[in-house]
């Protein structure tokens, strides 16, 4: 018999998947049966090389997947698949895309778009959702923790 998987047909966007923390959530999320996009937070070419080495462990997992650059022509391109996932899109940010305008911009601008945040804490990392947040004491913790939180918040797919 094989794994539920809670994401399956929902498309997970990785904001500033670019250190080893947002690698971690990709994979989470790609394990979990959704397809996994990941972003960079500038035109830096160290972080493309991250961001497009992320993408590469997804398509490893069988998970489709795009990495999208911040210029303006990648974000109008982030933003239209976006909104072309509807109401299967999740948005995970990471600590360091979390304040950035362009992401709560849109969080905003995406209809059926969540935006799950995520926040270095004294004690580990905190996830803040519509309604409140959560603790995690580690990044496995973390990564479980958004799996869950992402299954929780999207609607049910449709049978």
């Amino acid at each position: 018999m094989s794994e539920a998987k809670p994401l399956a047909g929902r498309q997970a966007f990785v904001l500033g998947a670019i250190g080893p923390l947002g690698r971690r959530i990709a994979v989470a999320l790609a394990e979990a049966g959704a397809t996994v996009s990941t972003t960079t937070l500038t035109e830096d070419p160290g972080e493309q090389f991250q961001a497009n080495s992320t993408l590469n462990e997804m398509w490893a997992l069988g998970r489709a997947g795009a990495a999208f650059n911040v210029d303006e022509a990648g974000q109008e391109e982030l933003r239209t698949a976006v909104e072309r996932a509807g109401e299967n899109a999740i948005l995970v940010a990471t600590p360091e895309a979390a304040g950035a305008a362009w992401v709560r911009d849109l969080a905003e601008s995406s209809e059926g778009g969540r935006l799950l945040c995520i926040r270095a804490s004294g004690d580990g990392w905190a996830i803040e959702v519509a309604g409140g947040s959560e603790s995690a004491e580690d990044e496995g913790e973390l990564a479980a923790l958004v799996v869950r939180r992402a299954a929780a918040t999207l609607p049910a797919p449709l049978a």
